[in-house]
């Protein structure tokens, strides 16, 4: 099982959240970009990380079983 925490607006439109905000998915040779697409965080029009077992990962990585993901907004101050 792979764990999927959602973090600012980002956790606002996701749906089947377990008790602890994770959203829990069978891992299925998906990579992070094509697990999220599945997703409706693609109507929200903000950029973000993804940290997967407190390291930083791109969107081409392959999350295997027992991998925890945060998906962190980025937020921008000028």
């Amino acid at each position: 099982m792979i764990k999927i925490k959602f973090l600012g607006p980002f956790s606002k439109v996701m749906k089947d959240l377990d008790k602890d905000g994770y959203w829990n998915v069978e891992p299925n040779n998906q990579t992070i970009g094509e697990l999220l697409m599945a997703t409706n965080i693609k109507d929200i029009k903000m950029n973000y990380s993804v940290v997967v077992n407190s390291t930083k990962q791109g969107q081409d990585y392959m999350p295997k079983d027992g991998d925890v993901l945060s998906i962190i907004p980025l937020f921008f101050a000028g």
